[in-house]
């Protein structure tokens, strides 16, 4: 009787663990169900998030950006262990976002397929989800214009065909007031009079105010319609990208044009055929063989007023946009071969993220934070500076540079840098294929497990 007595906190402890890992495997498993196989409404997005921050407070947060038009909110996640406390010193913060245009809708169903995917990866034990949330301060937007979605949902509901001629505007992709929320943002190009029809809508002052507040350092924002990471400036100074067609159209390069090709080649080549084709079938024959184009060479991609190339001129972040279906709104019973497309690539996006090429924090003769100074790296015209708690990421692609940080008060010694390290692959664990469905057999084998040395000690003391 003793030795029952004795075992009997053991086994409810393991009891416990068994019933928990249960709970949670199935929970992300009927979330994965829902978010892969169906486009989820407003009401019903807003219902699974709070969901999964209600099951993992430790690591998953839900806000706010701000209301839409017609007061929908802009919901983000944010996805990092202790995710309630102050983030760790050195830690970068990345942003996915998605629907800018709300009939784009593939990309809103990625994201929200990325946050179940790494919760579920995580509670089983995945390295790569394990590194990124130790890694990574990770904040998903799935739609930046839930009014528009809204509505192309409505007609999707009632019977109209999947929209699958890409750069087709069709209904939904403007908000609630008309407006492309992707040409609002002010442009270096372009000289904007502010009047009633040039205003910052109610969803890009939103987006603003979330770049200012936030030290996000690498961006990616999804769209429709085509198969290209789109890199460099969006705009041009010759060109206005809605009223001059064809060859007019060149090249806006960035200060940072090789970080970007090489960033758009990640995605690219880690997509299952943006980079290799077969590319999309459309009735002008638009192609990017390999997958990348310079956004403001293409009549199709440019736009004066973009979110990408306000994001890189007015903060630290840089900033790439995707474009990541042929379909802008597929049918639903495609959205898990989209996941399958763009899986591999979005995890080495986030990967790329948490790897930047220099990165510090910068102090005074006295030890404290020096914020504000800037991040000079020799032969680059664009710059970064610290934060408020004097840290700094300086994404670069690989190779060797020679940078300083200047500040009011300080300047530091030339510094060289002789290699810019190529990106890790925590135990070659980056999503793969057949991994897709079965996220949930770590927890069943631990599960398993432990239930086997439950019943080894019930029937050793017996």
């Amino acid at each position: 009787m003793t030795y029952f007595l004795g075992i009997i906190p053991y086994v409810l402890c393991l009891s416990t663990i068994l019933i928990q890992g249960c709970r949670a495997n199935e929970l992300t498993r009927v979330w994965w169900r829902s978010v892969s196989r169906n486009y989820l409404n407003y009401s019903e997005v807003t219902n699974l998030l709070h969901s999964m921050e209600a099951e993992f407070p430790t690591f998953i947060k839900v806000y706010s950006l701000g209301k839409s038009v017609r007061q929908l909110d802009i919901w983000a996640i944010n996805i990092r262990e202790n995710v309630y406390e102050e983030r760790p010193l050195g830690i970068p913060q990345l942003k996915i976002s998605a629907n800018i245009h709300g009939d784009e809708s593939v990309g809103r169903s990625l994201v929200l397929m990325l946050a179940v995917d790494l919760t579920r990866r995580y509670l089983a034990g995945n390295k790569t989800s394990i590194w990124l949330l130790t890694k990574a301060d990770i904040h998903l937007i799935p739609s930046i214009n839930p009014d528009g979605f809204e509505q192309i949902l409505q007609e999707y509901s009632h019977g109209h065909q999947a929209i699958c001629e890409p750069f087709l505007d069709k209904f939904g992709r403007l908000n609630a007031r008309g407006k492309d929320l992707n040409s609002n943002f002010p442009d270096q190009f372009e000289e904007i009079v502010q009047n009633e029809n040039t205003q910052n809508e109610k969803e890009t002052k939103n987006i603003v105010e979330h770049i200012k507040t936030h030290d996000f350092v690498l961006s990616l924002n999804l769209m429709g319609g085509a198969l290209v990471a789109a890199y460099g400036f969006m705009s041009g100074p010759l060109q206005h990208s809605r009223c001059v067609l064809g060859d007019n159209h060149s090249p806006s390069l960035s200060p940072d044009e090789k970080y970007f090709e090489w960033l758009s080649k990640l995605y690219a080549t880690n997509h299952k055929t943006m980079g290799t084709g077969p590319q999309c079938e459309t009735k002008n024959q638009l192609q990017f063989p390999l997958g990348i184009s310079n956004g403001a060479s293409s009549p199709h991609l440019s736009s004066y007023g973009s979110m990408s190339d306000f994001v890189y001129l007015n903060s630290n972040c840089f900033e790439l946009t995707v474009f990541v279906s042929c379909c802008k709104f597929p049918d639903a019973s495609s959205l898990h071969q989209e996941w399958l497309n763009n899986a591999r690539a979005l995890y080495k996006f986030l990967i790329a993220g948490s790897f930047v090429g220099i990165k510090g924090v910068f102090t005074d003769e006295q030890g404290q934070p020096n914020p504000r100074a800037k991040v000079v790296v020799e032969g680059n015209s664009h710059h970064v500076f610290t934060n408020l708690r004097g840290e700094y990421w300086r994404p670069l692609a690989t190779g060797s540079y020679r940078y300083s940080i200047v500040s009011s008060s300080t300047q530091s010694s030339p510094i060289t840098l002789e290699e810019v390290e190529d990106l890790p692959d925590p135990e070659n664990e980056v999503i793969e294929e057949d991994e897709i469905d079965e996220s949930g057999a770590s927890i069943f084998t631990r599960n398993l497990t432990l239930l086997l040395v439950l019943m080894f000690l019930v029937t050793h003391f017996k």
